[in-house]
């Protein structure tokens, strides 16, 4: 801490001024200096300044945001053995905290002790305690809390129901999902687009690309916007379950409206691209993306590199695997493999053994799709020891449907090569 804070806090101690050091323990909390705020109030008890409930729950808020719950459940013996009673404040950091590290059943053991000390919940415990249940995949104990507000006289707004929506989307269970938005309607809370959101990654996951576009029509009837999240989502799901021109129209619709698509989006609409034999598109789509100073992913990369290749345009796909290079991007198997599928198909058979070669040397072992590439390149040009030579090696079973003389190499007695290829 610089010596100009150290100075202001010095002060503020020696004169004992609670409320002031209380106020910047808040400043520092709401910002990134949450470390910070840990330390002011350390800096207090070493100063005998008592901290009071406002510091304590100040001091909660920032181990909720910084996931210390074990710091947190210690503020809390803190408060008690100085004789602070917990607020509604201090017990829904506690359930806050709980949810952030997954630890649903600690959460509600915290309602619990909070119900027992005859501290009402509020609508950001039960809030709190529905996003614990949703990070930790209790779907049905989510719902739950739902009816608990109803039994408490608390109406659920719409970041509860949020939550209860995503909860269902994550785990595939749609029906529920779709159930709760239309609960919401009946109960007047306005769906968001947080809500079609969860529920377009539901879509994503596991359910109707149809459905999924209905319910985007629905969200736009309702004027709500959509964000790079829906249209990402939507794309996605698009272009996974092989709908490349639906995928491709919301892309149009995306730009129409002014967004700069992402990574993600970038990846899926190459990818739509590979699927309509569209390597030219896919490659002004990398292009895009450069332009807009977004730094391209293996995953990418490999997009493109397979539009180009399963087009037959090997300049393209050379050209894609160059600048993957230059951009320091790791090929993975994938990269290798495609390589050498394109090398085969050119009956390029040195260039083909290279890629084998730098794909073990990247540690990653040829699998059955390389040897697969490999008989099929060898059959081409006609090298049938060599096809032999690689099924005695590798035993697979899964390349035999690829020979065309089966007989020939079940009863030869080759040895395995003592080469890679």
């Amino acid at each position: 801490m610089p010596s100009c804070w150290n100075h202001a806090f010095a002060t503020l101690i020696a004169r004992k001024l609670v409320a002031d050091i209380n106020a910047i323990i808040g400043a520092c909390a709401r910002s990134v200096a949450m470390q910070r705020a840990v330390d002011i109030v350390a800096a207090m008890q070493a100063g005998s300044v008592q901290p009071t409930l406002v510091t304590y729950n100040t001091l909660l808020h920032a181990y909720d945001r910084m996931r210390l719950t074990s710091k947190a459940f210690e503020t809390l013996e803190a408060m008690q053995a100085n004789r602070i009673e917990p607020d509604v404040l201090s017990f829904t950091s506690l359930v806050s905290a709980c949810g952030r590290t997954r630890e649903a059943d600690r959460a509600r053991c915290v309602l619990s002790t909070m119900q027992a000390s005859r501290v009402e919940p509020n609508l950001f415990t039960y809030s709190a305690l529905m996003a614990a249940y949703e990070r930790s995949g209790e779907v049905d104990l989510a719902r739950n809390v739902l009816e608990d507000m109803k039994e408490a006289i608390l109406e659920p707004d719409v970041v509860c129901y949020n939550s209860a929506v995503r909860a269902c989307a994550r785990l595939g269970r749609l029906q529920d999902a779709c159930d709760i938005v239309k609960e919401m309607c009946i109960q007047s809370v306005q769906p968001n687009t947080i809500t079609y959101n969860s529920l377009f990654s539901g879509y994503e996951t596991g359910g109707s690309v149809e459905e999924a576009l209905q319910t985007f029509v629905a969200m736009r009837q309702q004027l709500l916007l959509p964000n790079m999240i829906t249209y990402s989502t939507l794309i996605n799901a698009c272009e996974k379950t092989s709908h490349a021109d639906k995928a491709l129209a919301l892309f149009g619709k995306l730009q129409a409206e002014g967004w700069v698509p992402n990574r993600i989006v970038y990846t899926a609409v190459v990818r739509a691209h590979e699927k309509r034999g569209q390597p030219a598109k896919a490659l002004q789509c990398y292009r895009d993306l450069r332009f807009h100073s977004i730094q391209p992913d293996v995953v990418l990369c490999n997009a493109l590199l397979s539009a180009c290749s399963n087009c037959a345009k090997w300049q393209q796909s050379l050209w894609s695997y160059k600048h993957m290079r230059q951009e320091t991007i790791h090929p993975d198997g994938f990269t290798f493999n495609t390589l050498v599928s394109m090398f085969g198909n050119m009956g390029d058979v040195a260039r083909a053994e290279t890629s084998c070669k730098e794909m073990e040397k990247s540690g990653i072992p040829l699998d059955t799709m390389t040897y697969d590439s490999l008989c099929r390149m060898f059959e081409q040009v006609a090298s049938h020891v060599r096809v032999v030579q690689l099924i005695a090696r590798t035993g697979a079973n899964g390349l035999w449907h690829l020979l065309s003389l089966k007989r020939d190499a079940r009863n030869s007695s080759l040895a395995p090569p003592a080469s890679t290829v």
